[in-house]
């Protein structure tokens, strides 16, 4: 109950807001973002989320556009336009470059967060990325719990 407590309070603090701009991040450390995807061409400039996007980033509410490391693989969840499509609070850390690292992806729904990820209820896996089950080969389901 009190982990509860803590993570609902650690995900509305604003005090883990991105860094202050012109402020590095220390290294490790992570924050919290919330926003809509956006889709990217492959110079990082925005464009319309086609079947084919692979490069995306986040867009906060204040309209800055963050990117994710384009070689990140939990970026590949919002290959799945149900996911892009909706409000997300992303966990990440921020890169000297400036894009984002991703550490956990949260769907918003009515103000409350839900775990996304993908499940095989044949095999018993989870995945966080949209796709063919790795073991018997069917696509995997999409799944948002909610976060107690």
């Amino acid at each position: 109950m009190v982990s509860a407590l803590i993570l609902s309070l650690a995900w509305a603090s604003p005090a883990l807001a991105a860094p202050p701009p012109g402020e590095p991040a220390a290294a490790g450390q992570t924050f919290d973002f919330r926003g809509r995807v956006a889709c990217l061409d492959p110079a990082g400039q925005r464009q319309a989320c086609g079947a084919a996007a692979r490069r995306f980033a986040l867009e906060t509410t204040d309209g800055k556009l963050h990117p994710f490391l384009a070689s990140d693989p939990l970026a590949a969840i919002f290959e799945d336009p149900r996911v892009r499509g909706q409000e997300v609070a992303v966990r990440a850390r921020p890169r000297p470059d400036g894009a984002l690292e991703i550490v956990k992806v949260h769907s918003v729904k009515q103000g409350k967060l839900y775990d996304v990820h993908y499940f095989c209820e044949v095999c018993n896996i989870t995945a966080y990325a949209p796709g063919l089950c790795p073991c018997c080969r069917r696509e995997m389901e999409l799944e948002e719990t909610p976060v107690p």
